[in-house]
């Protein structure tokens, strides 16, 4: 595995979401409010494939993001 920073932007949605994030909970607020102080303490996962960067694993950590 290769670790490399990539633009949020640049990161595709999943080809199959297999959960929405749902962005109305305390429990998102709460979550996304520790991402400034204290980071992403998990990568998310993409797939680079002919020009896309596919996210993998994360969806939740790259929305907040």
């Amino acid at each position: 595995m290769q670790v490399t920073e990539i633009p949020v932007a640049d990161i595709e949605e999943p080809w199959n979401i297999q959960r929405r994030v749902d962005t109305t909970t305390v429990e998102w607020m709460e979550f996304k409010a520790t991402i400034p102080k204290v980071g992403l303490l998990h990568p998310v996962g993409v797939n680079k494939r002919g020009g896309e960067t596919r996210l993998i694993w994360g969806n939740r950590r790259r929305t907040a993001y």
